[in-house]
């Protein structure tokens, strides 16, 4: 029976959850430079409270505030100069008795300390600029200058334990390291941080059509290159996870089953991904082949679209513990031409005493492919790695105006993400000789039409691939009609998803609409 979208999120939910906890258990020391992609394990604390010092943020004269709160053009306050502090200097006691009406100040550089009143012990704490002191004199008894206006007690200055305060929680456990988070770590001195260890994932594609060599003009007819393989590898290291792309298999349940079974027992992954052959009923190579290495399936089908045939399994310990090398005799590896049958190698000694991983067999359709990867193994991962739970972005709903030059003809009208209220007869199409009947979208849109940007569903969550936009009057999403499963080019020209729930009548022009950038946002 096929599963709701959101049923199929719980069980990935508790699945992760359940892996997440030993998952924790491991954890690598990198120093901040190698660790942007990387997942906090514990929170980190300052472990003092920044600046540590107070600081000038111009050029100009460190004051007592007290002594020159009178200074104005009617009654000046006068200065006498006792040194000059630059950036790295260190602070020292400054005589603060005023002599000959001559209060002391100390010149400071941008990013210097304050000096130390020596009667009090504390910082002086007010900075004249440089343009509003007038120099009297510069000679032997020093620089003697001249203000006119009191200065701001707190103006122009970096207060000390402004910024962090000690033990106060920079980074919570689950953030992804982003660039910013270096510079506030590095800010308090910190080197090196604790991060999850990465996941482990190896993504194999499955389809006697596929190819992972380049087409050329001598390839064979009716054989296409794999698109999802290097798709989902690309997309899982801009995640910051490890990805394996384990190339291509024939749609063969015996010949996928025994590589996965040669996998599982000398790769270490957590997560084994396999695109295509998951077609409902007897016919799903992946069914079929999964049941054959013993898997436990959690989910066959969901109620998306696009990847309603995506298949979520495991295997039990026990199961994985046979496979291992110390409980099962060798088993031949998978020879791609099916004709050189290979003994496995040893196993890895990492492998022993490691939970199973999950597998996801998803939709080999580009774009189905993509949407499985975004709304299920995504979340998985997420979970399993403790990060902090995705928000979507609310953006207003449109119709992407291309898509009203779009020509179309009655057999690939189909294939478009037409408002049903579009009806489409031969009508409606110009009908040149020897030609197909061919129009623009325009010539059936009707404001009913150009209101509903995309019909929802009473049985499935429909996401759509969409270009999130801003502009003078907002955040925009813009949905087009083009809907085709298998083709790139609408996907590349897309940055975003759109997503719109089950039972949800659908979305209109001008509505809110909950919208997923392609790659999660770090934080």
């Amino acid at each position: 029976m096929i599963t709701t979208f959101d049923e199929a999120r719980k069980i990935i939910h508790a699945l992760a959850s359940e892996r997440a906890i030993v998952f924790a258990h491991d954890e690598e020391i990198i120093p901040l430079d190698r660790a942007v992609g990387r997942t906090i394990r514990s929170n980190i604390h300052s472990p003092l409270s920044t600046p540590t010092f107070d600081s000038a943020t111009v050029d100009g004269y460190a004051v007592i505030a007290s002594q020159t709160s009178h200074a104005s053009p009617g009654t000046p306050v006068r200065l006498r100069c006792m040194g000059v502090f630059r950036p790295g200097d260190r602070p020292i006691d400054v005589d603060d008795r005023i002599i000959a009406n001559y209060v002391t100040c100390v010149e400071l550089h941008t990013g210097a300390p304050f000096p130390i009143v020596k009667s009090t012990q504390r910082p002086y704490d007010a900075i004249v600029l440089r343009d509003h002191a007038t120099i009297l004199e510069e000679g032997g008894t020093g620089r003697l200058i001249e203000i006119v206006r009191p200065p701001l007690t707190s103006w122009h200055k970096r207060i000390a334990g402004s910024d962090f305060r000690q033990n106060e929680i920079i980074l919570p456990r689950g953030t992804s390291v982003v660039p910013k988070h270096i510079m506030a770590l590095a800010s308090v001195g910190i080197r090196q941080i604790s991060v999850n260890k990465l996941v482990q994932i190896a993504i194999v594609a499955v389809g006697s059509e596929l190819t992972t060599t380049p087409i050329h003009n001598q390839a064979l007819k009716y054989q296409i290159p794999d698109a999802d393989g290097p798709y989902l590898t690309a997309a899982l290291r801009e995640m910051g996870e490890q990805a394996t792309y384990w190339g291509v298999l024939p749609s063969h349940p015996g010949v996928v089953s025994a590589f996965l079974r040669d996998k599982l027992r000398n790769e270490n992954v957590d997560i084994i991904i396999t695109t295509g052959d998951v077609s409902r009923g007897a016919n799903s190579c992946l069914a079929a082949a999964l049941a054959q290495v013993g898997a436990e399936i959690h989910v066959q089908g969901i109620a998306m679209q696009p990847g309603e045939t995506a298949i979520l399994a495991s295997l039990t310990d026990a199961t994985f513990n046979a496979l291992q090398p110390s409980h099962s005799p060798a088993e031949p590896s998978y020879a791609p031409d099916l004709t050189s049958i290979q003994p496995s190698p040893v196993a890895k000694p990492g492998n022993i005493g490691r939970r199973p991983p999950i597998i996801f067999a998803i939709p080999g359709s580009p774009v189905a492919a993509a949407c499985c990867f975004r709304f299920l193994i995504t979340p998985y991962i997420r979970i399993l790695v403790g990060m902090q739970p995705e928000q979507e972005i609310l953006a207003r709903v449109a119709l992407m105006r291309s898509n009203l030059n779009t020509s179309i003809t009655p057999s690939t009208a189909r294939h478009l993400n037409l408002p049903r209220s579009l009806t489409l007869t031969n009508n409606n199409f110009n009908t040149p000789t020897n030609n197909p009947p061919t129009a623009t979208a325009a010539a059936f849109l009707t404001p009913e039409a150009a209101e509903m940007v995309v019909q929802g569903s009473q049985h499935y969550d429909l996401f759509r691939h969409a270009v999130l936009r801003s502009q003078h009057d907002g955040v925009f999403v813009e949905v087009g009609w083009e809907r085709s499963v298998a083709k790139a080019s609408p996907f590349t020209d897309s940055n975003c998803w759109l997503h719109v729930r089950r039972e949800q009548d659908g979305v209109r022009a001008g509505e809110t609409g909950k919208v997923y950038p392609f790659c999660p946002l770090k934080s």
